[in-house]
């Protein structure tokens, strides 16, 4: 009897679950963040211990341009799960929105948002109800990033004071509509920062992007550098309603946790 065939698109399926499933037997940079696909579980009590890393938040103050957009990764006809709602700064100097990362600058390119939270701290129920991810480029180029993460929750008080991810996130263009500009306070968009290698509690790890740059890209498997602050901030429910109305399902546009665990270090 001839061997049934397997149709393509399940045939296609197959093999990216052997993909996905079998671990890769180097550790180049593609393959690195391989072992340690994001997002994960937070593990607040890390094996790592305290972080000996250095971050110093250089952001400007006060008031800073951004161009909104809804970023499209498909058609205009239809809303992308790896799509999302993102700021890019513009009309101001990258001097005035740079980190230092062990001592290398790193520029910020872009802040975007996920409808769901992402990362779940392993001692808590729930996901936050938004994540912010701040995404910084360093001198190494496109796959030498840092990821600055702000956990949101929603302010439920009976008159809730907008944040800057308010202000940033406010009626933004529908897919494929051209951006919009906000002026945002630069630093109201993470927890405050004191002016010392001591920085504001955190958790960080090694993994990798959760949305690729294009529809269906390969550009997950490079090593990304996390830092998750321990600190909330908060959005408005007339802003969450907003975010989530652009995406179906009970992930929005949020990818779900994988299985990976890797070694987390925190700052107190």
């Amino acid at each position: 009897m001839a061997p049934k065939r397997v149709p393509m698109a399940i045939g296609a399926l197959l093999a990216l679950t052997a993909a996905l499933t079998v671990a890769p037997t180097t550790t180049t940079a593609s393959s690195f963040a391989y072992l340690n696909v994001s997002p994960v579980e937070i593990d607040t009590t890390p094996a790592g211990g305290t972080s000996t890393d250095t971050l110093y938040v250089n952001y400007a103050t006060g008031n800073r341009t951004f161009d909104v957009t809804h970023e499209n990764k498909g058609t205009c006809l239809s809303t992308h799960f790896e799509e999302d709602i993102r700021g890019v700064p513009v009309s101001f100097p990258v001097s005035e929105r740079q980190v230092s990362w062990n001592g290398n600058t790193y520029e910020l390119k872009n802040i975007h948002y996920h409808a769901k939270g992402e990362h779940k701290q392993d001692n808590q129920p729930d996901y936050p109800a938004v994540e912010a991810h701040l995404l910084h480029q360093g001198p190494g180029g496109a796959h030498d990033l840092l990821v600055l993460v702000v956990l949101l929750d929603v302010n439920n008080s009976p008159s809730p004071t907008n944040s800057a991810h308010d202000d940033l996130l406010v009626t933004p263009p529908n897919e494929c509509d051209p951006a919009i500009n906000r002026n945002v306070n630069l630093r109201g968009l993470i927890p405050t920062q004191p002016a010392s290698p001591a920085q504001a509690g955190s958790w960080r790890y090694v993994g990798s992007k959760t949305t690729p740059e294009t529809h269906g890209g390969s550009d997950y498997w490079y090593p990304v550098q996390f830092v998750i602050f321990k600190q909330r901030q908060t959005i408005t429910p007339t802003t969450l309603t907003m975010l989530r109305s652009r995406w179906s399902g009970p992930q929005f546009n949020a990818k779900p946790l994988t299985a990976a665990t890797p070694t987390f270090s925190e700052t107190p």
